[in-house]
């Protein structure tokens, strides 16, 4: 019984994960840019954090 619960929170993970790595790959791509926008940088770096914070919570369940 255990094991849906278990195998549904390793999918989550695996999803902030990933959208963890999607935004840092924007946040790297914007910096690079000639002029980047501050503000984009801002909120993308804002939301990373959101995202690293529902992983921690996640994880320590």
């Amino acid at each position: 019984m255990n094991h849906g619960i278990i195998s549904h929170r390793g999918r989550l993970l695996h999803e902030l994960r990933r959208r963890c790595s999607t935004i840092e790959s924007e946040i790297s791509d914007e910096s690079r840019r000639a002029q980047p926008n501050e503000e984009l940088l801002r909120a993308l770096k804002a939301k990373r954090m959101a995202v690293k914070d529902m992983m921690a919570r996640r994880s320590r369940r």
